[in-house]
């Protein structure tokens, strides 16, 4: 698969540019917690590709799961690199943690003319990391982004390393899940209330907005966070289009099905009802999501 590496030293952002085999003047940012180059990376450009849409691939560091104060001017700069390169259709795409990202770089960036965020937050929320080393952990409270040096103002979490990380995998344990954050957002937000400088202001997005979420998410309350996201743009003047897919069961691993055949190209299913309670309970129901949105997303690309 043919790419292109940026680095931060030379170009002002980290990330893979993979050009579509096909003349075309889409193309996504993907925002990725995996390495620019990682297999589920590859794959999700795979599904792009069959859109027609170049992909340009972003993470913070060689390394993942690590987004500290991550600086929103390199997802700028990212977007001027294909304005510059004669793009018109430029449009941002991620998931859970990354999907809060897409969504408050949208807010800045209004040149993404196309978010789409599955199981997005509201809010920007503390850095932390999933590692249980010390030396992975963060030194200080930190947000997960920056925008002119500054962290964002963030949500602060109920606990922090290692009793964060402790309380982490008790969920996971209890829910049978591989991951499970859900409680520790819930409490951390009944403790520390949202205030409105940690609200991502979706109001500001250009274009369109496609928001996906499911009831059984284990990560957090990803449908609560989206209905407010909807309440917050009925009651706020606008200039973007949206809309708002969701279901009841698909767990937090909702990719669209081809995406996701991509990624697992045998036993998918398999895999993720290993790792998910809900999707051994309701298989049936978690694919017909999958193939639901999965139908969507692309006739919406394809008729962007």
């Amino acid at each position: 698969m043919q790419k292109l590496i940026f680095h931060p030293e030379q170009d002002n952002f980290y990330g893979a540019f993979y050009p579509c085999p096909e003349p075309t003047d889409k193309v996504f940012l993907l925002m990725s917690e995996k390495h620019i180059q990682h297999f589920s990376v590859k794959a999700a450009v795979k599904w792009f590709h069959s859109l027609n849409c170049h992909v340009m691939a972003l993470s913070p560091e060689r390394t993942a799961h690590n987004y500290r104060n991550y600086p929103i001017e390199q997802i700028a700069a990212a977007v001027q690199y294909l304005s510059n390169k004669g793009f018109r259709k430029i449009g941002i795409f991620g998931f859970c943690f990354t999907g809060t990202i897409a969504l408050a770089a949208a807010s800045f960036i209004p040149e993404i003319r196309l978010t789409i965020a599955f199981s997005p937050c509201d809010f920007i929320m503390e850095s932390f990391s999933r590692s249980t080393k010390p030396e992975k952990q963060p030194m200080t409270t930190e947000s997960i982004l920056s925008n002119q040096g500054k962290p964002l103002p963030f949500m602060r979490y109920a606990y922090h390393f290692p009793e964060l990380q402790q309380k982490m995998q008790e969920e996971a344990k209890r829910r049978h899940d591989c991951m499970a954050f859900r409680d520790v957002f819930d409490f951390s937000e009944a403790l520390h209330p949202l205030q409105e400088n940690q609200k991502i202001p979706v109001e500001k997005i250009q274009g369109r907005l496609v928001l996906i979420g499911t009831e059984d998410n284990s990560f957090w309350n990803a449908c609560r966070y989206i209905h407010r996201i909807e309440e917050r743009l009925l009651n706020t003047p606008h200039d973007c289009r949206y809309k708002i897919f969701l279901y009841e069961h698909g767990s937090a691993f909702c990719f669209p099905q081809s995406m996701l055949e991509n990624i697992f190209p045998v036993g998918s299913a398999l895999a993720l009802a290993f790792a998910f309670e809900s999707l051994r309970d309701f298989p049936i129901e978690s694919h017909h999501t999958r193939t639901d949105i999965d139908k969507k997303l692309s006739y919406l690309i394809g008729n962007w």
